[in-house]
């Protein structure tokens, strides 16, 4: 089974940003693939769905727009007849933390409501801040 993340910190933007400029590029990179991740800058999101309905290869991103989110929408049917999910704006507001609202209303079916807060990244973080990080995704 065969993944394809596309973007990973900073020299995975500059990847993308070289591959964007030609998109026959991406069509090799991520074909063969079961699942695209989009790790990359939301304004990609939009082109980089079009390429995964078109090539048979789910996708999922990070998200962060939410014109570029109902483009993506706006491709429902066209990823439908293709038989490829989309699956947009899964970072961690509004994506994680939708997921988590949901499975909080199965457990407790009776709330009135669920509100979740989220801290944002530090705004300097430090290599050691990342390494943590990465170690404990690993794990």
């Amino acid at each position: 089974m065969r993944f394809t993340v596309l973007g990973a910190g900073m020299v995975g933007r500059a990847i993308v940003f070289d591959l964007c400029r030609r998109e026959d590029e991406v069509r090799k990179v991520i074909s063969g693939s079961l699942v695209a991740i989009g790790a990359i800058s939301y304004r990609f999101n939009e082109l980089f769905t079009r390429i995964a309905i078109d090539e048979g290869v789910h996708f999922v991103d990070l998200g962060g727009n939410n014109d570029v989110v109902n483009a993506q929408f706006a491709l429902s049917q066209k990823a439908k007849e293709a038989n490829v999910a989309v699956v947009p704006d899964c970072g961690i507001a509004l994506g994680a933390v939708s997921i988590f609202a949901a499975r909080l209303l199965e457990i407790m079916p009776t709330a009135d409501s669920v509100k979740l807060r989220v801290g944002g990244l530090p705004l300097n973080p430090s290599s050691d801040f990342q390494m943590r990080n990465l170690w404990k995704l690993m794990e």
